[in-house]
């Protein structure tokens, strides 16, 4: 997609497309996270391989002059539409991303949380500088051979 719409395009709609294309890049591989049929993978994929190929496309095919200079619908042009259409695409990637960021960020705390707990009270002591410094050398069972 990226290279269909270079030097085609103006800069403002290439950088959207860039914007738009790094998201879903980034997404995909996080997709697991949503679920199985969840709406929002299925906004990533269909924003991937529908809504911004439909979208770039309908403005490659007008002239140019026409599509950046002709008002069509509510007082703007085609390269104004599409910029909008664009942005709400990119603002709801940024949202979906966010979400799947958050809740593994929550994992994260709640992991954390979970080690504090289990370990809190734990029966192991450990001094202060325990795992600093060089390994100590061991036997072959693995207890620290006599200095």
């Amino acid at each position: 997609m990226e290279q269909q719409i270079e030097g085609r395009v103006p800069p403002a709609v290439t950088a959207r497309v860039h914007r738009i294309t790094g998201t879903v890049e980034e997404m995909v591989p996080r997709l697991d996270r949503l679920g199985g049929g969840s709406q929002q993978a299925h906004t990533v994929v269909a924003t991937a391989t529908s809504y911004l190929p439909e979208a770039v496309g309908a403005y490659l095919r007008l002239p140019r002059d026409f599509a950046d200079r002709r008002v069509v619908a509510h007082g703007k042009t085609s390269l104004m539409l599409l910029c909008d259409q664009l942005d709400l695409l990119g603002v709801t990637l940024d949202k979906i991303s966010d979400a799947v960021s958050r809740a593994d960020a929550a994992a994260l705390v709640a992991h954390g949380q979970f080690l504090a707990d289990k370990f809190r009270d734990s029966s192991i002591s450990l001094s202060p500088d325990a795992g600093l410094g060089t390994p100590q050398p061991t036997d072959r069972t693995g207890r620290l051979e006599a200095p």
